[in-house]
């Protein structure tokens, strides 16, 4: 089977699960940002384990650093996969927002870098054939991104599309 063939085969975007795709999708990015702890590819480790949250808080309603939060964003689009009436491609943005304090020896500007990469880095690894979205998703794009360094705590905002495909028939 061709890499057309292979990206275009209904059985591959056959959801597995009762739960909308992009819950799926949100769920699995989440749980795979949980894996960020321990010896990291910077060199380094956080101070605290990062945590992980499904709902938005503003960066002063944050207590405890480093945090991400993944929630869907303005701007998707559902559509057919060009001229193939079996799939559906459902182009799903989302964000990914993250906050870091600083302290006496490392400014909060290099803990967003360090927080930002890690999670880019997850992001693309989650599309290897073993990865968390791979069953889900044929691709992702980065999007903007935004980073805002204050003396104690910086904040960015990643904007992501991940390619979703469904099957044709597929309950919505």
């Amino acid at each position: 089977m061709t890499a057309a063939e292979m990206l275009h085969d209904v059985r591959r975007f056959r959801t597995r699960t009762p739960e909308a795709p992009r819950e799926q999708c949100l769920a699995a990015i989440a749980g795979t940002l949980l894996t960020i702890q321990g010896a990291r590819a910077w060199g380094g480790e956080y101070p605290r384990p990062v945590s992980v949250a499904r709902i938005f808080r503003h960066p002063y309603q944050v207590n405890e650093v480093p945090h991400l939060i993944v929630v869907p964003d303005e701007g998707s689009r559902l559509g057919p996969c060009g001229h193939d009436r079996n799939l559906y491609e459902d182009q799903f943005r989302l964000a990914v927002y993250g906050y870091a304090d600083g302290d006496d020896v490392v400014p909060p500007s290099t803990w967003i870098a360090r927080l930002t990469f890690d999670v880019q880095r997850l992001l693309r690894q989650a599309l290897d054939p073993d990865g968390v979205l791979a069953p889900l998703a044929p691709g992702l794009r980065f999007l903007e991104e935004s980073i805002d360094a204050e003396e104690y705590r910086a904040a960015f905002t990643l904007r992501v599309v991940v390619v979703l495909r469904y099957a044709l028939g597929m309950d919505l």
